[in-house]
């Protein structure tokens, strides 16, 4: 991926929305399984410190409610 597409605001947005659905789909998935609390619990860690380090309001709108459920 060229550097230049990198920096763009779309981009990184798409792949954030991206990132929230697949793993979404993946929790869903594994809902029901009795280890689903550690399955879930480093990737929600990582999104919540993800969200403490952006500013931008758009790619938090799109990560805040997938941590707050």
């Amino acid at each position: 991926v060229p550097k230049q597409l990198l920096k763009l605001s779309k981009y990184r947005e798409e792949c954030v929305r991206s990132a929230v659905t697949t793993l979404a789909e993946h929790f869903f998935q594994w809902s029901y399984h009795i280890s689903f609390p550690e399955l879930a619990l480093f990737p929600l860690m990582s999104f919540r410190k993800f969200l403490q380090m952006r500013n931008s309001e758009n790619l938090r709108h799109l990560v805040k409610p997938f941590v707050d459920q």
